[in-house]
């Protein structure tokens, strides 16, 4: 084998709450991975000369080792201890700046194609704690599924998938920086009723008004007040049938659930005569 191509599922955060600093400046936190069908493409080509090319699909991203899809191909092979090079195509369908883990899922896609591509010298595990080393989201981009989540991201717990559910995930043209609102972020302002492992134990269950009425993301605290467009999408989806609407991440995307197709797919048509970036996963 030559070549492979994957796709590189994005995610949302069905929760998401920030714990606490540590001491090394990261913060702990406790949320919720949800992988969806929304994906980029990677195709991946081994190299014998240790080079390492990049051609991205969107040419407002960087192709050097400011991406991080080239990141994952110069860890894997740090790891792996021989001077390879690969020739990897990224075509992007994630929005980034979006709260979605394009970045990261690209950079998991690349770890999962090398090590295809070399008779897989390393387990899943393994992958996962290279993927660590370049972003908190791309452990999870590697499992995929669902899970509990802790620490800066990376230590996983799977869960089962919510069955039965729509999302409409709605991209406003404003982007904002991961950065930017950590550094703005008040612990203090919280929901009262933000409490991640809760939610955990709802989608266990399978307890979907739980999950309606206890999920958050203490993030929206900083990105909402920023962009007010995240709380006008929020209502506008609710008003057309979602049993909750939220912000992934850091933002700036905003889904809404749904537990029947026609009406999710109808909030998307409505969704779309204002905002460009609409999807139904």
């Amino acid at each position: 084998m030559n070549s492979i191509t994957l796709n590189c599922n994005a995610k949302i955060n069905l929760s998401l709450d920030v714990i606490g600093k540590r001491p090394d400046g990261y913060h702990n936190i406790e949320l919720i991975f949800l992988e969806i069908n929304l994906a980029d493409e990677v195709t991946v080509s081994l190299r014998d000369d240790g080079k390492i090319n990049l051609t991205c699909s969107d040419f407002t991203l960087p192709t050097d080792d400011r991406n991080i899809a080239y990141k994952a191909a110069i860890t894997f092979f740090y790891e792996y201890g021989k001077n390879y090079g690969a020739d990897i195509i990224l075509k992007k369908n994630i929005p980034h700046g979006a709260g979605l883990a394009g970045g990261s899922a690209d950079a998991a896609g690349v770890l999962k194609s090398l090590n295809a591509l070399l008779s897989k010298p390393f387990s899943k595990e393994t992958l996962m704690r290279l993927g660590a080393r370049l972003g908190a989201d791309v452990p999870f981009c590697i499992m995929g599924g669902c899970a509990f989540a802790e620490g800066i991201g990376e230590i996983l717990t799977p869960l089962p998938k919510p069955v039965g559910l729509y999302y409409v995930l709605v991209k406003p043209e404003q982007s904002i920086s991961t950065a930017y609102v950590y550094q703005n972020l008040d612990l203090n302002n919280r929901s009262d009723t933000l409490n991640v492992r809760n939610i955990a134990n709802a989608i266990k269950l399978n307890d979907k008004a739980s999950l309606y009425k206890n999920a958050g993301n203490i993030m929206e605290s900083v990105t909402a007040v920023k962009y007010p467009v995240i709380n006008e999408i929020k209502a506008e989806l609710e008003k057309n049938g979602s049993k909750k609407a939220l912000m992934s991440g850091s933002g700036t995307t905003v889904f809404g659930i749904f537990e029947d197709f026609s009406m999710a797919k109808n909030a998307a048509e409505i969704l779309k005569k204002n905002y460009k970036n609409v999807y139904l996963v």
